[in-house]
């Protein structure tokens, strides 16, 4: 069985996110997925709505296009931690590729992963792996098991390294295993999900998507499981030219736009 699949993302266990609130008990500000508060623009010109967490990015020719702090309570016995999604741009001339960062948000450091589009590394082993191109955007997502919400309301800094990555020219085409139609932000019991119709061009075991949405602020609010929960229940069996329907994770709050960041799957 060849994987085709990016690095795989730390803690899968945090699928549940997407239908959080993001909101805590007795303060008096919130965050996360439905929150109300103003964007503003942060220290390097970022949208985001913690104008008082000073952010810095180095050691890629990225630029910051967003940042957004996400506070999800505990579920079952699921621990709390704080999400960080930062939607960033390709400002250098060369692919980036399988990209780690150092992310440090106050006195706590995690790894976060670069997120784009999938292509084929060269042969011997064919793998794909995540790419964003000069001009292309990707998202960086690191989890804090440590913060708080209550640190995210205080003056605080967030510090992006580049870590490593497999070369800007490692990847050759996209892999383009599947046809999208049919994408729609649909309205349902609980909240919002996202509702596509999925045609691959070949058998595929466990198919799933890196999927965020984008509230009407602008910020990035959830990571979606497409389908619901697919990373911690197998994902979806896909038999080639047959369309299926696969619907996405539930966001509390209405979300009006998404960025695909990649495809993950087996072949049998």
């Amino acid at each position: 069985m060849n994987t085709k699949s990016s690095i795989v993302l730390a803690a899968l266990s945090v699928a549940i996110a997407g239908g959080c609130d993001g909101r805590s008990p007795g303060l008096a500000e919130d965050t996360g997925a439905c929150s109300a508060r103003p964007t503003s623009f942060g220290s390097l010109g970022e949208l985001t709505a913690f104008p008082e967490i000073s952010t810095s990015i180095t050691g890629a020719s990225l630029g910051l296009r967003s940042v957004n702090f996400i506070a999800v309570p505990p579920v079952g016995d699921f621990l709390p931690y704080v999400e960080v999604l930062a939607e960033v741009e390709n400002a250098g001339l060369s692919r980036l590729c399988s990209a780690t960062f150092d992310v440090r948000l106050g006195g706590y450091e995690e790894t976060g992963v670069l997120q784009g589009a999938q292509y084929i590394l060269p042969a011997p082993v064919e793998i794909a792996t995540a790419c964003v191109e000069p001009g292309g955007r990707g998202v960086i997502r690191a989890l804090f098991h440590e913060v708080t919400e209550e640190d995210l309301l205080s003056p605080t800094t967030l510090r992006i390294a580049h870590a490593n990555d497999l070369g800007g020219d490692q990847g050759e085409v996209p892999y383009d295993l599947t046809t999208l139609s049919e994408q729609r932000i649909v309205e349902v019991e609980g909240g919002y999900q996202l509702v596509q119709t999925v045609t691959a061009d070949r058998d595929v075991l466990n198919y799933f998507q890196d999927v965020y949405a984008v509230d009407a602020r602008g910020l990035l609010i959830a990571d979606l499981d497409v389908p619901s929960y697919g990373p911690t229940s197998g994902g979806a069996s896909l038999t080639a030219g047959e369309p299926e329907m696969l619907e996405s994770d539930v966001v509390g709050c209405e979300f009006v736009d998404f960025i695909l960041a990649g495809e993950h799957y087996f072949e049998p």
